[in-house]
């Protein structure tokens, strides 16, 4: 059911040339709300005459098309509920079409009618939050804002066609500051995110090179690469400003040391970077017995503690055993999100993460991938210092059987905060999960989504670790009966989809 205030809105909207004629007389906070009927109602002129009288300073599009009644459900990731909720058809590009117009007429008017603007104005449009694991999606809705950029490019210049970025030649063009003649007010920022791949390199590069002279200014917040090289990867950083970018993810390109030195030189410009993937390294696990490999791996070390502002490292499938505090010690700041899945982890990286200071201050810890048996001491203790801030724990695939994990319960119980546990790929059987039903209640009242792969009582301690998603029948009732007390979601994951315990950008 519908709150008065939307279905007052609603009813506003109806009338659509009413509505726009009567929209500078309504008060400002009926704006969002009006904004959510009007896209629902596919109300387009309506869409656009609120966006150009739009009287904050940003416009949140993506936050502004949730629809979701259960805001804790897209805490870590995207809730499924809504996360189609900008259709990919002629109706969406329509949205935006409308909307980068709405964006138009306020430079316009800025430029042609400065004393009119209103005390406070429009500086950012914010088409953050809608990429996915979908590639085509991303692909097709990358290309739907840059054409309607380029078509508001050239409703605000008309006459000067060196502004739209398909008109524009290849070469140089970097962050050139707005013509003299736009003043200051006019000025806004389109703020999105980038998944730059062979397919969209072409149309991204020329949006970028299109901020020359053009007071609508392209801006990246997140930077995410499907299959470039490095140095093409450098080139198109190149054209970013440096104050927006957050996040850099180049996880889906394998590398070496050299590479990654070179990757993250490129990074140091960018004062804000909080956030860094690197994955899929090219290395042989007696990589440390090789003088010139090691010489790489200090000179990378040495690069990443340029970076002031990270937050968050993410590095996966690298033979990481025993040089953690090498890597990690240059780092002034102390990292609130660390992610080292398959790392072949030893006991002193695990003894140097609780003793330094990124362990106190951990959020979210990612293990997974590690053999934990051998050195579950040295995990305890990670635990016990990062049990203060700790919400996001993954250990799956960490070859843990029920002797070990019925150490690591007491250690997980003084965890208050933690809200999301990964244990899949581990081999436990239902007396685990018993074990956890009181406890839980009483001392995990935080916990939202935990992975589980469970195992019936008969299967011996000599069994490989499962390599498919299993939940044998004998545990269905608890589970459920489990699920009715706590009221918390057991997320079940496929081997395919890793258990993913959420971005660090949603629990900060």
């Amino acid at each position: 059911m519908h709150s008065l205030l939307f279905l007052s809105a609603w009813q506003v909207v109806q009338d659509e040339v009413s509505a726009c004629q009567a929209l500078d007389s309504l008060p400002w906070n009926l704006y969002h709300v009006l904004f959510k009927v009007a896209f629902r109602d596919k109300k387009t002129s309506f869409l656009s005459s609120l966006v150009k009288r739009w009287p904050f300073s940003k416009l949140e599009v993506r936050t502004l098309l949730h629809t979701c009644r259960q805001p804790h459900k897209a805490l870590f990731k995207k809730c499924p509920d809504c996360r189609w909720t900008l259709p990919q058809n002629d109706f969406g590009k329509t949205v935006f079409d409308v909307i980068i117009q709405g964006v138009t007429s306020h430079i316009r008017r800025a430029i042609d009618h400065p004393q009119e603007l209103p005390h406070r104005r429009l500086w950012q449009l914010d088409i953050t939050g809608f990429l996915n694991n979908e590639f085509g999606w991303n692909i097709w809705f990358m290309k739907m804002w840059t054409n309607s950029l380029d078509q508001a490019r050239n409703c605000i210049f008309p006459n000067q066609d060196t502004l739209g970025p398909q008109n524009q030649a290849m070469g140089q063009a970097r962050k050139a500051h707005p013509s003299p003649r736009v003043p200051l007010e006019a000025c806004v920022d389109l703020l999105v995110d980038l998944q730059v791949a062979f397919q969209s390199q072409g149309f991204l590069r020329a949006a970028f090179q299109g901020n020359r002279n053009s007071p609508l200014r392209l801006v990246c917040r997140d930077f995410w690469n499907a299959d470039l090289t490095a140095q093409a990867i450098a080139g198109f950083l190149d054209l970013l400003d440096t104050p927006p970018l957050r996040r850099v993810d180049l996880g889906f390109r394998e590398m070496d040391f050299l590479t990654a030195r070179y990757s993250v030189a490129q990074l140091a410009r960018f004062e804000n970077l909080k956030s860094l993937r690197l994955c899929h390294f090219d290395i042989c696990g007696n990589w440390q017995l090789d003088p010139m490999r090691k010489e790489d791996f200090y000179y990378f070390a040495n690069e990443l503690s340029d970076l002031r502002q990270l937050k968050e490292i993410t590095m996966c499938h690298f033979h990481l055993s025993g040089q953690v505090q090498t890597l990690l010690s240059g780092i002034e700041g102390s990292l609130e999100s660390l992610e080292l899945s398959s790392c072949s982890l030893a006991n002193e990286d695990l003894v140097y993460l609780a003793q330094s200071h990124h362990g106190a201050n951990l959020m979210k810890l990612d293990l997974s991938g590690n053999n934990l048996t051998d050195k579950l001491d040295a995990f305890l203790e990670l635990l016990e210092a990062a049990s203060g801030s700790l919400e996001s724990l993954n250990i799956t695939k960490c070859y843990l059987q029920d002797i070990h994990f019925y150490k690591i319960l007491p250690s997980l119980y003084k965890c208050k905060r933690l809200a999301h546990l990964g244990l899949f790929g581990n081999l436990l059987s239902s007396e685990s999960l018993r074990a956890l039903k009181e406890p839980l209640q009483q001392k995990l009242l935080n916990l939202k989504t935990m992975s589980l792969s469970v195992f019936s009582d008969n299967l011996t301690q000599q069994l490989p670790l499962p390599s498919d998603h299993e939940i044998l029948s004998p545990l269905s009732d608890q589970l459920n009966e489990l699920l009715l007390i706590t009221e918390q979601s057991f997320t079940e994951c496929p081997r395919t989809r890793p258990f993913d315990l959420g971005d660090h950008f949603d629990i900060v």
